[in-house]
């Protein structure tokens, strides 16, 4: 009993590798490596509960590769909390990977390859080498799951996947990837259609696959802090072949961009996107700007009407260079954006590098707002260019 109370290490393949672990129950304590690894005889874990024992508090290393079978991930792995590593290769049956009481916090490598198992097995807290992989599929149908969503691992930065025919969406908000590279870390996911990157605050670039051919419907990124991750609304009464909504910290991130938006569609019109470039932290209690105008009515009285706040704020600067002009002198602020939006507020990085581009070739609508620059914009075409506004930008050289 002393020699499994220490046992930190168990690794077990072939035909009965779960009717033995079935012997083992209340046991293992200081487990940290565990491999149950292509048994060829069921049971289903999945199904059976009773027979699985993946809840140890010290479990760092789980490789559950070849476990044809099961077809979604036992709920006992939630009670895992210390566990980093997560390999799920030629677990090819899986319908989603999430289980009801959530993965543990600490994961920060995770593979699922649909070619199969690993020949070798890392002995460390690291995924194996792409030398250790099958290089062909071990079927011909692959891996028939459709969803993975890793939200909120906050220490996920390493993983592969391959060879996911299915695969529909993919949700990696909350986590700490600085690259999405599709030719290493994502490979062969023809369906593809939605990618969720909120929340992504580590995030620098996405790297599209040169070889592998999916069209995206959906892409969302947000690389602020503290976001919580709401997905975007969407209009249901407009039908696009693309949407993008993205809010980065770097506008550098936005290069990333030209591939699903240039070279996958050339229809211009079939493509909405709302591109927001700020530094600005996300803060859930922050007021709506009608709910502050709304106090200033109250701090005031009637006597002021709410649009003559909203003028009289907005250009207070102009207001006390030109007197007291009457509000109903300048133009009511544009307020509606248009299908492909850009804006550029307060504190945005280096955003004269990573914008002029989509400005000269996609953009409709610009809103540029609180920028410290003197640098102008720059002297671009402005094909599609209908609606333009600028506001609280002092040091602004000039706007064309």
């Amino acid at each position: 009993m002393d020699l499994m109370d220490n046992l930190m290490t168990l690794s077990i393949e072939g035909v009965w590798c779960w009717q033995y672990t079935t012997h083992l129950q209340g046991q293992l304590p200081n487990l940290k490596r565990l491999r149950v690894i292509k048994p060829s005889r069921g049971p289903d874990i999945s199904t059976e509960p009773s027979r699985s024992f993946m809840d140890k508090a010290k479990l760092e290393i789980l490789d559950l590769s070849g476990n044809s079978e099961m077809k979604i991930l036992p709920n006992s792995l939630s009670k895992a909390s210390s566990l980093q590593v997560l390999i799920l290769d030629g677990c090819n049956e899986l319908k989603n990977v999430a289980i009801p009481d959530g993965l543990p916090r600490l994961l920060k490598c995770f593979s699922l390859d649909g070619y199969g198992p690993a020949f070798i097995r890392a002995p460390t807290v690291e995924l194996p080498l792409k030398q250790e992989r099958p290089s062909i599929p071990a079927t011909k149908e692959g891996a028939s799951i459709s969803k993975i969503s890793l939200e909120s691992f906050s220490q996920l930065e390493n993983m592969f996947m391959r060879g996911l025919p299915n695969l529909v969406e993919l949700d990696l908000s909350g986590t700490a990837i600085k690259t999405l590279d599709f030719n290493t870390m994502v490979l062969e996911v023809p369906m593809l259609k939605q990618l969720f990157l909120l929340g992504c605050e580590h995030l620098r670039a996405i790297i599209w696959s040169s070889k592998d051919s999916f069209h995206l419907n959906l892409l969302c990124i947000d690389t602020r802090a503290g976001t919580g991750h709401p997905r975007p609304c969407t209009d249901p009464k407009k039908s696009f072949r693309l949407e993008v909504h993205a809010t980065v910290v770097d506008a550098r991130l936005l290069w990333s961009l030209w591939h699903p938006l240039y070279s996958h569609y050339a229809i211009i019109k079939d493509v909405y996107f709302n591109i927001h470039a700020t530094s600005a932290v996300y803060n859930g209690t922050i007021e709506s700007e009608v709910a502050y105008k709304e106090k200033k009515i109250d701090m005031y009285g009637d006597k002021v009407s709410l649009s003559q706040l909203v003028q009289a704020d907005r250009y207070s600067d102009v207001q006390s260079m030109a007197g007291d002009a009457p509000m109903l002198a300048f133009p009511k602020p544009l307020t509606n954006n248009l299908d492909r939006h850009i804006e550029i507020a307060e504190g945005s990085h280096s955003f004269e590098s990573g914008l002029y581009d989509m400005m000269n070739f996609f953009a409709e609508s610009l809103h540029v707002h609180d920028v410290s620059t003197s640098a102008g914009l720059p002297g671009v075409h402005w094909e599609f260019l209908r609606q333009c506004r600028m506001e609280r930008c002092p040091k602004l050289g000039e706007v064309f």
